[in-house]
């Protein structure tokens, strides 16, 4: 008498409590950036990649001294503060031609890259995955200049994603996704994060347009929640590799910053391209 049913006192939540705290702290300062406008959701992207390159570096074996540390994530910040420049001259239409300002952009992607590979002693792993890191900052910036609502749909995408995974893989369990590479996910939490991403994109359409979402617009949330799925992956596979659980302890309940905007990194990789192409939907055109 007087115990909770093991259940419900079952280690599988012992993390939600700190879990769901430390995101509504995140969730508070990231909305705060996106309604304050452009500057400050910019400069809220870049002290994240900041902190996420600072992670990757704790990442890498042998590692890395305090003075490369500081000179990558500091070499990093000048290049995407770069990118981001120019794709703010080319959203607001001050004498730049777009395709000049995409093909700068990627000279600062290589430039980063060439920087990476130096830093990181050519390890693939790891400087694919800084690059990621620095293509996903842009890709969500470029979302976000592209349309407000189309950037609160995404973020929406991945947080449902990341959400429907865990109770689902936590309530349901059974058969493994891929069992070297994050021996805690499993198929169950894979379909739960696909379906709370369309019921999401449901209640988000039926509350902008008061409409469904067409078939083009579900294959689109399916994407994000995909990529988001495949980020999480990405970032579990660099962890395993390198024999560490969570990329540090900086957010209770989550571990580090890698550990969770990883579904972040995956979509904002995703996303660029898709804007770089032109193929970013509005949802005000369904």
């Amino acid at each position: 008498m007087g115990q909770l049913p093991e259940t419900l006192n079952d280690s599988k939540f012992k993390s939600l409590p700190a879990r769901v705290i430390t995101a509504l702290v995140l969730a508070t300062v990231a909305l705060g950036s996106y309604l304050a406008g452009t500057i400050t959701l910019s400069l809220f992207l870049l002290v994240l990649f900041a902190f996420l390159l600072f992670e990757l570096c704790g990442l890498q074996t042998p590692a890395f001294s305090r003075s490369r540390k500081i000179a990558y994530v500091l070499s990093g910040c000048v290049f995407i503060i770069g990118s981001m420049v120019f794709e703010l001259a080319n959203a607001y239409s001050i004498d730049l031609d777009k395709t000049r300002s995409n093909s700068q952009i990627f000279v600062f992607v290589l430039i980063f890259s060439i920087v990476s590979g130096v830093l990181f002693r050519y390890k693939i792993f790891m400087v694919a995955c800084g690059i990621g890191i620095f293509l996903a900052v842009m890709g969500h910036s470029m979302a976000f200049l592209g349309g407000k609502q189309i950037f609160l749909l995404i973020v929406l995408l991945i947080v449902g994603t990341d959400a429907g995974g865990y109770f689902a893989g936590k309530l349901i369990g059974g058969p493994k996704l891929f069992p070297r590479i994050s021996p805690n996910k499993t198929w169950s939490g894979t379909i739960g994060g696909w379906v709370l991403s369309i019921i999401i994109l449901i209640g988000f359409m039926y509350f902008w347009r008061d409409k469904l979402p067409t078939i083009n617009l579900i294959f689109y949330a399916l994407a994000i929640s995909v990529f988001s799925q495949l980020g999480d992956l990405s970032i579990s596979a660099i962890k395993r590799k390198v024999g560490v659980k969570n990329s540090s302890n900086l957010l209770p309940g989550h571990g580090g910053f890698l550990d969770r905007f990883d579904g972040f990194i995956g979509t904002g990789v995703l996303i660029f391209f898709l804007t770089i192409m032109n193929f970013q939907p509005n949802i005000f055109d369904f």
